[in-house]
């Protein structure tokens, strides 16, 4: 099975429990140590999966998945650690 990219729409129904928790700007800010506005560009520039929040209608019932931000926590620590990337 392969591993779902930050760039494809998931939904989460199609993810393991785990996968589904849900997490406001905030709180991922506070997971990743940076500021909502950092978020929101992630966000814009499709690094993190944004969701809506069930019975939510507006802007502010966006939440990222959290493994999204795994995945995004990932890739950043390969990328700091050049010896760790695979050679695909």
């Amino acid at each position: 099975m392969q591993r779902k990219t930050a760039k494809t729409k998931a939904t989460p129904a199609s993810l393991p429990v785990r996968d589904r928790e849900l997490l406001t700007f905030a709180m991922a800010g506070e997971v990743l140590g940076v500021s909502i506005t950092s978020i929101q560009m992630a966000v814009d520039a499709n690094q993190l999966i944004v969701v809506q929040a069930p019975g939510t209608f507006s802007k502010k019932g966006r939440r990222i998945l959290r493994a999204s931000i795994d995945q995004y926590l990932a890739e950043a620590y390969k990328e700091s650690n050049p010896s760790l990337k695979s050679s695909d």
